[in-house]
């Protein structure tokens, strides 16, 4: 998974339900949503007097004092918290927050500090790359995987040896990292074609985390189908009895996937259709039984 689909969401503020609030008791006004674009004014008959006008355009002032356009003297972390909202949102918070005066030495400081996450919200939505080699340096102690999947927002063509490289020793000792940052170092490797040694993977493949684990199929399937890497999908099939119901019926699927081309299948190491089915109909209860064969049937109808 990339960086931009796993963006972290934060709340609104404490600031902007107050002056929802405020906005309802001034005006009347009929709250269909927390977004203060939404807000309308309600019309009736004591909207026509002089009192509840001005009412209606204190409101109205109000709303537009505190309308979704950023502030210039927002803080990056007020910025930052809008940059996962919409795009109209982000777009204002990330053209605002450029704006804000020594912000890579503010950003720097926060990477210790508990708006942590808010600064690698920033970082990544901000591509600023001059931070790398503070972010590389702090990776393997990452307990969230969230430093890692900002490295991962930054990386490129120039910079994606250098980062995998970094990983795969991480991952050469599982132990020595957390299972997020296991999962968010997998994640590029399989779309960039980048091979890791085999007892890399072997010590992953055993891991107690099903979740690195179907990370690790997630890679073999990616370097088979995408790359033509048919390399330890005898893994693959291990794992077709694994303890775990959604590891051992992901291995099937991939297992189905490959198996379904002739060329690829000869090549490899996984079970074929009949004996995948035959692994389906040795499941234990019938809705198991019935997931087990659809997982297969998506696997064979899947496309390369």
């Amino acid at each position: 998974m990339n960086f931009k689909k796993r963006r972290l969401f934060f709340v609104t503020t404490g600031v902007a339900m107050s002056l929802l609030a405020n906005i309802a008791r001034a005006s009347e006004v009929d709250v269909r949503s927390s977004d203060a674009r939404f807000l309308r004014p309600k019309t009736s008959a004591r909207a026509n007097s002089s009192p509840a006008k001005k009412k209606i355009a204190r409101a109205a002032k109000l709303t537009a004092s505190h309308s979704p356009v950023v502030k210039s003297t927002a803080s990056w972390q007020s910025l930052a918290r809008k940059v996962g909202q919409s795009e109209e949102f982000r777009d204002r918070a990330i053209r605002e927050v450029k704006r804000i005066p020594h912000l890579q030495a503010q950003l720097y400081r926060a990477l210790s500090t508990e708006d942590r996450p808010l600064a690698l919200e920033v970082i990544g939505a901000l591509n600023l790359r001059s931070l790398l080699p503070d972010l590389l340096s702090r990776a393997s102690g990452d307990e969230d995987g969230f430093t890692v999947l900002t490295v991962n927002a930054l990386m490129t063509s120039k910079n994606s040896d250098q980062i995998l490289t970094i990983w795969s020793r991480a991952l050469a000792n599982p132990d020595s990292v957390s299972v997020p940052v296991q999962i968010a170092m997998l994640e590029p490797m399989g779309r960039m074609s980048w091979k890791l040694p085999r007892t890399t993977l072997s010590k992953l493949a055993e891991s107690r985390s099903p979740e690195t684990r179907s990370s690790v199929l997630n890679y073999l399937r990616a370097m088979a189908l995408r790359n033509g890497v048919l390399e330890n999908l005898d893994l693959v099939t291990e794992m077709t009895r694994a303890r775990e119901t959604q590891v051992r019926l992901q291995a099937i699927s991939i297992s189905a996937e490959i198996s379904a081309q002739p060329r690829m299948f000869r090549l490899s190491s996984v079970k074929s259709i009949d004996e995948l089915n035959s692994l389906c109909l040795r499941e234990s209860g019938a809705s198991l039984k019935e997931a087990c064969l659809s997982f297969l049937a998506v696997g064979v109808a899947v496309k390369p």
